[in-house]
C-alpha cells in the first residue's frame, strides 16, 4: 500500500466539514477506524525511494505559488466507489499546481494513483466512502441539511507518511 500524500489542509472551515463528516456517520450509523481530515488532495497515495528529492521538488513547485483560490459547492459522489463529497470547483491556479506538482513527482515516485496523471481531476472533500447502496441516501440528506457555497483560499499544503504530518507549507 503507498505510505505518501499530499494534500491541501483545509483552514477555519475544517471543523465545519468535521462535523458534517461526523453527522453523517451518526445519522447513516457508519463506522470508521480513522480520525476524519478535511483536505483536497493534490497528488497520492504513492510510494518513493527517494524522500528527500520529493520534498525539494513539492517546496520548489510551492514556493511559485501565492494566491490559489478555489470554491466549495453542494455535494456529489463518485457512485462506482461509493463515496459522497463537497465538490470543490478549481481555479486555473489550482489546476496548475496540481499539475506542476505531478510533472515534478512522477518520474520519482511510483505505486502512484492513474488520476495522477490525468489531465483532469475531480477535485473533492470526502465525507463519506464505503457506502455501497446507503450513497444515495447519503447524498440526498447532505443536499437537504447543508447548503455549501464557499469560496477558499489555499493556505497550507502538507505532506504525510501514512496519515502522519511529515512536514506543511504555507500559501501566503
Amino acid at each position: 500500500m503507498p505510505r505518501y500524500l499530499t494534500e491541501i489542509r483545509l483552514g477555519k472551515q475544517r471543523q465545519f466539514f468535521r462535523d458534517i463528516i461526523h453527522d453523517v456517520r451518526n445519522q447513516f450509523n457508519l463506522r470508521s477506524q480513522k480520525r476524519p481530515v478535511s483536505h483536497i488532495t493534490l497528488f497520492g497515495p504513492y510510494d518513493t525511494s527517494q524522500g528527500y528529492k520529493a520534498k525539494y521538488r513539492k517546496q520548489r513547485v510551492l514556493s511559485n505559488h501565492s494566491v490559489v483560490p478555489f470554491r466549495v459547492e453542494g455535494f456529489s459522489s463518485f457512485p462506482d466507489a461509493g463515496v459522497v463529497y463537497a465538490d470543490v470547483q478549481p481555479s486555473k491556479q489550482l489546476r496548475d499546481l496540481r499539475r506542476e506538482l505531478a510533472s515534478a513527482l512522477i518520474t520519482i515516485t511510483y505505486e502512484y494513483q492513474s488520476w495522477d496523471t490525468d489531465d483532469t481531476y475531480d477535485f473533492h472533500i470526502t465525507i463519506a466512502m464505503n457506502l455501497g447502496r446507503k450513497r444515495t441516501n447519503v447524498l440526498t440528506y447532505l443536499r437537504q441539511n447543508y447548503d455549501v457555497d464557499m469560496r477558499l483560499y489555499t493556505q497550507r499544503v502538507a505532506a504525510l507518511d501514512r496519515r502522519q504530518m511529515m512536514w506543511e507549507w504555507d500559501i501566503p
